[in-house]
């Protein structure tokens, strides 16, 4: 899948459920799923979801895997270093910055919104683990802590949370 080959890999994943679905007596709807798996010293995260809006979403890894609450429950961003917000590739980040994910909408070849990340900073194992803690999409692109926006250097501004899944180990070794 998406040209990776990993054999014999820890693999975690994540189902990912839209937060409107997430309050007491609604029926949760899965819209998808997210997978991390290790490759060297990177956690390649890829998946496949549906019924996301057309443009940019920002993608984060949250302290908490609890859903309640239309997915606030997940709290902050996992920020075990104490540091600001940044993108996926800077050297000053939160752990759980994982940047955007961009999805087409209804303009998808097969209406489904394709995940494809290798991060060299989350980890399934240790200190950084992520394994327990919640994934989110928001409703707004993640401007990576650039803007002047009040919210940039916490939340990277990407406004509400859309879905969310809780990511756990899964019993297989990895394989595509």
């Amino acid at each position: 899948m998406y040209g990776y080959v990993v054999l014999g890999k820890r693999k975690a994943k994540a189902y990912i459920f839209k937060a409107t679905d997430l309050v007491d007596g609604a029926t949760p709807q899965k819209i998808g799923y997210i997978e991390f798996i290790e490759a060297g010293d990177a956690v390649i995260v890829s998946g496949t979801l549906t019924g996301l809006s057309e443009g940019n979403h920002g993608f984060h890894v949250h302290q908490n895997g609890d859903l309640g609450d239309w997915c606030r429950n997940v709290g902050g961003h996992f920020n075990p270093t104490k540091q600001l917000h940044g993108g996926p590739k800077d050297a000053i980040r939160h752990v759980g910055d994982l940047g955007n994910i961009v999805s087409f909408g209804e303009n998808e070849p097969d209406k489904k919104t394709h995940v494809n990340i290798r991060d060299h900073v989350i980890k399934l194992t240790g200190p950084y683990s992520i394994i327990g803690r919640g994934v989110v999409i928001h409703e707004k692109a993640d401007d990576l802590g650039r803007s002047g926006a009040f919210s940039s250097k916490t939340t990277g501004n990407a406004g509400e949370m859309l879905a969310c899944g809780v990511i756990a180990w899964v019993d297989e070794e990895a394989s595509f």
